[in-house]
């Protein structure tokens, strides 16, 4: 059946109305029409009759499109009004719809009018529900106020203890009681009685299952006449979902039940023809628009049952998708008394809608009158009907998307696509993308001012495979079929809030290759908007792969190129270092060999003074020993290069290993004013391992010195700590920093960072690269974190191989099973030297249990206090640097006022005693500290505690 269209056009050529209306009719519509094309005749043609549409020509004789829009606009109509014109320019046409047509069409282009007129007439009638859903908000508020004390049903509610909390006023008039008189009772409580056990039962199930319960109750004898009342019983439930009660609707049919017995007396008479009929069949009492009977085809095609149906509404049930069609269908029985072939959507219990022809008369059962509706179901012709509009306006739309691809430059291709798009699904949001090789994709379209919307720190067209997971379009790209689905979604906090989407992925080869996203069309989207979506992204893929191609194509060429130019650097570069190495080499040599030759010569002359000699000698001898070392880099490296170098482990105590080695360095970096220090990661017994001490010693050698080399300013520190399986060494220092850039090329051989530096401190550039393969020699690696003027870190991890695995073990089995107190105590000393004598006495020689943390200034001293609680005795140095312990020591007690402070000093003034017991030191120790003093200090403070 074709829609009825009645169109108001406003044009002076009658032969250019009848090509214009012929446009509309390939859309299946039954046109009635008036053209008219002065202001006085359009105006009497609004004013006595209704229009579903106005379409206007801009240029007449006597009238113009604008002057048509203002006298429309004077009547209030809210009907969509289209200019068609020739000659419309575009600025005129920005004006037209800013005044408020509401589109405009070139007649050289009609082929847009059907979309558009089909467009707007939705939008229209949209519109127009809006009006009539707010108009009845409006009224539903008024209503809901005193829906339930002037409801004709009995209302109860109970709490979970199933005692009555509340009646309304029609229950009070049914049992001709009052509230208060039963107010808190249960159901079998006073007068009621035992015929309410079964009531009672009922009440009980739904409020511990959470099941909705119906049943036909006889009201009890105490009434003046027995009632039959169909009671409906569900739980009520709290903001949280939790059971707080149930309420109970209590209606009476005992009328309804006598109705029955005179439908009985009827029913042989048309019984046949109506459970016969082909077509749904229903009977509805016209009082109260309840279900009376159905026959087994409405049965069917419903999806219900017939106790479902039966005294129940079609409102009720939810059978009417769309409520204003059947309020228009009520209004023309009201009038009419009949409804002829009345088009109108209807829900099934599955939640499918078809689309119904209704035919209904009004028919008397005993005295009551009732409704006869018969229902025609014409969906899949309604569906065939569509799928004719719609191929017309696919070929529009891929004639739109054809012509992007073949005039738009490749960076604007993708938002001209989504805004077309974007206008066909009429979605608020929108995106078009690619994946690229890495599995990322790549949306180099969004929605025009997304971001406005999206309140996150970072915003990125890139979203990297890791999180097609969590996504809403990644299930569309993952699965390779369409996703089309209505919220709430769960979006994370500051993204934009989605309540529809729909997602299409770009196949080709039955591979993913891009992707295309909607969301928030104000009614969600349907199976058609998905049906165009993917034939679209059929017509787009041949398209974009072939695109997607040809990019990746260039960049492999330019990334050839790259490579050829980064390739051609380093080949200059290698013999620039190597060049560079040999000068340097030539020169290093030289010079001690210069010391040498030169101090030979002057040993022997004649008549040179004792002293003399012997200063002589000594540069000789220190200039022999500069050219050894140089000597022996260069045999290491190429013994190293020739792999002629074999691992020969041993046992060590590492601890005893790094004291050896600090005390070395601890003298020369005293000469350079630069402290020194040492963190020891485990016990001894725990540090006894099998290693090849000497690569070791190469290995931290080398970075030790070269700390010492370019640190100027602040500290060298260097230690270790077992991580899992592994012993992770590293030398940190406060110099001056190696940049990013150079942190892989540092461990070259020949490789330095600032070659003049270096040319300052000497050095052929080995030491690094001779640390890192003895490094990878003991099986480990060597890395490094540095910035440029920060210092840098060196960290050497090697597998740890414990002699006393066993050992270990037992006795790891043996602190589960016998507990022991562990102390934990923080010494203060800037001094590693000091530090570790005061740390070996407290382990080695007292034996104390015991775990001891250092700070070297009074800021790391007050930081380690607050961080770890389970500090019980801190021995504090009272001339540490930027503040002094006296300062560190009153910070500290400020939130730990119990911890028991000792002063340690090498002054022993009464003045300075009296200054550390002010400061809320408990006591006072003198330097040198020796260990009787430190035994007693302990017993007294910490171990009799």
């Amino acid at each position: 059946m074709k829609k009825k269209l009645k169109v108001l056009i406003i044009e002076d050529y009658e032969d250019d109305a009848i090509l214009i209306l012929h446009q509309i009719k390939i859309g299946g519509f039954d046109i009635y029409y008036e053209r008219v094309d002065t202001a006085h005749e359009m105006q009497k043609m609004l004013k006595e009759k209704t229009w579903d549409i106005v379409l206007s020509d801009y240029v007449m004789p006597h009238f113009n499109g604008s002057e048509a829009l203002k006298v429309l606009k004077k009547t209030g109509i809210d009907i969509p009004f289209i200019v068609i014109s020739g000659t419309i320019g575009e600025e005129v046409a920005v004006e037209m719809m800013k005044a408020g047509a509401h589109d405009y069409i070139m007649k050289d282009n009609l082929q847009r009018l059907l979309p558009a007129v089909v467009r707007e007439l939705q939008e229209s009638e949209s519109r127009a529900k809006r009006r009539i859903a707010e108009e009845a908000l409006r009224e539903s508020e008024q209503k809901y106020r005193s829906l339930t004390e002037n409801s004709p049903d009995n209302i109860l509610r109970y709490d979970k203890d199933c005692r009555l909390i509340y009646v309304n006023t029609n229950l009070e008039k049914t049992i001709k009681d009052n509230f208060e008189n039963i107010k808190g009772l249960l159901p079998t409580e006073k007068k009621f009685g035992d015929k309410y056990v079964v009531y009672e039962r009922n009440l009980k199930y739904v409020i511990e299952t959470g099941q909705n319960i119906e049943f036909e109750f006889m009201i009890p004898d105490f009434l003046p006449t027995e009632e039959i009342h169909w009671i409906r019983m569900v739980p009520e439930r709290n903001e949280n979902g939790e059971i707080i009660g149930a309420l109970a609707i209590g209606r009476d049919i005992t009328e309804f039940k006598k109705s029955q017995e005179k439908l009985m007396e009827t029913e042989d008479r048309f019984s046949v023809s109506f459970n016969k009929n082909p077509l749904s069949t229903a009977i509805i009492r016209c009082n109260d628009s309840k279900y009376v009977d159905v026959n087994e085809r409405f049965l069917k095609k419903t999806g219900h049952t017939r106790e479902e149906i039966i005294e129940h509404t079609p409102i009720e049930l939810g059978l009417y998708a769309d409520l204003d069609e059947h309020e228009q269908m009520t209004k023309i029985l009201d009038k009419e008394r009949y409804l002829d072939n009345y088009e109108f959507k209807l829900r099934t219990k599955s939640g499918e809608v078809r689309i119904k022809l209704n035919t209904t008369s009004i028919i008397k059962i005993g005295d009551e009158k009732h409704y006869l509706s018969v229902f025609h179901d014409i969906t899949e012709r309604k569906q065939i009907e569509q799928k004719l509009i719609n191929s017309e306006y696919k070929k529009t739309i891929l004639n739109q998307i054809a012509n992007v691809f073949l005039t738009i430059p490749d960076d604007k291709i993708y938002s001209q696509v989504l805004d077309i798009l974007l206008e066909i699904t009429e979605s608020k949001f929108g995106l078009f993308g690619f994946i690229d090789d890495n599995g990322n994709v790549i949306i180099p379209s969004f929605t025009k001012d997304i971001w406005k919307e999206c309140h996150i720190n970072e915003k990125s067209s890139i979203f990297p495979h890791s999180i097609w997971g969590t996504t809403l379009w990644g299930r569309a790209i993952r699965e390779k079929k369409s996703f089309n689905s209505s919220g709430p979604f769960h979006i994370p906090i500051g993204h934009v809030q989605i309540n529809y989407f729909i997602a299409v992925p770009i196949l080709y080869s039955n591979e993913t290759i891009g992707l295309i996203g909607f969301a928030n069309k104000e009614n969600g989207y349907s199976n058609e908007d998905q049906d165009i979506l993917e034939d679209i992204a059929k017509y787009i893929s041949p398209i974009l792969n072939a695109r997607l191609q040809r990019d990746r194509q260039e960049k492999i060429r330019k990334q050839a190129e790259l490579d050829l130019i980064e390739a051609k650097e380093k080949a200059e570069e290698s013999d620039q270092l190597k060049t560079e190495f040999i000068h340097n080499m030539s020169h290093e040599i030289r010079t001690p060999m210069n010391g040498i030759l030169g101090f030979s010569k002057l040993l022997d002359k004649p008549n040179k003074s004792e002293e003399k000699r012997k200063n002589y000698i000594n540069i000789i001898q220190n200039s022999g020993n500069q050219l050894m070392r140089i000597i022996d880099d260069i045999l290491e490296i190429s013994k190293l290069c020739t792999k002629q170098v074999k691992i020969l482990e041993k046992e060590i105590c590492l601890n005893n290993f790094l004291l050896e080695l600090f005390s070395i360095f601890d003298i020369k970096a005293k000469e350079n004013k630069t402290p020194l220090y040492l963190k020891k990661g485990l016990s001894d017994i725990e540090s006894i391992l099998i290693i090849d001490d000497t690569k070791l010693n190469k290995i931290l050698s080398n970075l030790l010195e070269n700390a010492l080399k370019f640190t100027n300013e602040g500290f060298i520190e260097f230690g270790y700590k077992l991580k899992n399986t592994k012993i992770e060494l590293y030398v940190k220092d406060t110099g001056i920093g190696i940049k990013p850039k150079m942190h892989e090329n540092i461990f070259e051989r020949f490789a330095q960072e600032e070659k003049e530096l270096s040319k300052n401190v000497g050095g052929l550039g080995l030491g690094l690269s001779i640390a890192k393969e003895n490094a990878e020699l003991l099986g480990g690696k060597i890395t490094l974190q540095s910035e440029k003027g920060k210092g840098a870190t060196f960290f050497v991890t090697i597998p740890y191989k414990p002699v006393n695995e066993k050992l270990l073990k037992d006795n790891n089995n043996e602190k589960k099973i016998v507990k022991q107190d562990k102390y934990t105590i923080l010494i203060v000393e800037d001094e590693e030297v000091n530090y570790l004598f005061i740390e070996t006495l407290l382990e080695d020689e007292i034996e104390l249990n015991c775990k001891t943390l250092h700070a070297k200034n009074e800021k790391e001293a007050v930081d380690i206090c607050k961080e770890n609680t389970e500090i019980s005795f801190v021995l504090m140095d009272m001339k540490i640097p930027i503040i002094n312990g006296f300062e560190a020591t009153k910070l500290i007690k400020e939130f730990r006022p119990n911890l028991p402070i000792v002063a340690q000093t090498a002054y022993t003034t009464d003045e300075d005693r009296k200054r550390a017991l002010s400061a809320g030191c408990v006591d006072f120790i003198s330097k040198p500290i020796c260990e009787e003093t430190l035994t007693e200090i302990m017993n007294k403070y910490l171990i009799k505690k």
